[in-house]
């Protein structure tokens, strides 16, 4: 896993918090730069993001690059079951707000990492862009190989008060 972080002072800006951008690269599930590590890219991804978001605790967070994850129609967040505890547990129930839905052309297709990608996103409350926003609402196919076309999720994800 390659990654380059940065923070910007954006509440300088207006912004209500500091940003941290983390651009990573993530090589394929079956990439032989496995072959002699313990765990996979989207595991270390998340040991690094909680590195960071234990360090610094008061930031937005943006993930973008390729990740190599095929998400299909996977939930990134937790759909808010509007439950206010669990039986015999005294924390807060954690469900999500943002419940944006998101668009795939590539909803058949999913590999592992998309499946561990989904729970990262639910494990940090940040969102796949792709899908969602700005010029890809639909879900646009993100690779095309000789191999066929297919939806790498996601170029863009992050975490952000759903009212900005």
């Amino acid at each position: 896993m390659d990654t380059v972080v940065l923070l910007f002072k954006t509440s300088q800006l207006g912004f209500d918090k500091d940003m941290i951008l983390v651009y990573v690269y993530i090589p394929p599930e079956n990439s032989p730069v496995y072959d002699d590590l313990d765990t996979d890219g989207i595991t270390r991804l998340s040991q690094y993001l909680e590195e960071i978001t234990f360090q610094y605790t008061d930031h937005h967070l943006l993930v973008c690059g390729d990740l190599n994850a095929r998400m299909r129609t996977f939930l990134d967040y937790i759909p808010n079951d509007h439950l206010q505890f669990v039986h015999d547990n005294s924390e807060n129930y954690p469900t999500d707000n943002f419940e944006m839905p998101r668009n795939t052309r590539d909803d058949k297709h999913y590999n592992s990492f998309g499946s561990k990608l989904a729970n990262l996103c639910c494990s940090f409350g940040i969102h796949a862009l792709n899908g969602r926003l700005f010029n890809d609402t639909v879900g646009n196919l993100t690779c095309v190989t000789h191999n066929g076309f297919q939806c790498i999720e996601p170029r863009r994800f992050l975490t952000f008060p759903t009212h900005l």
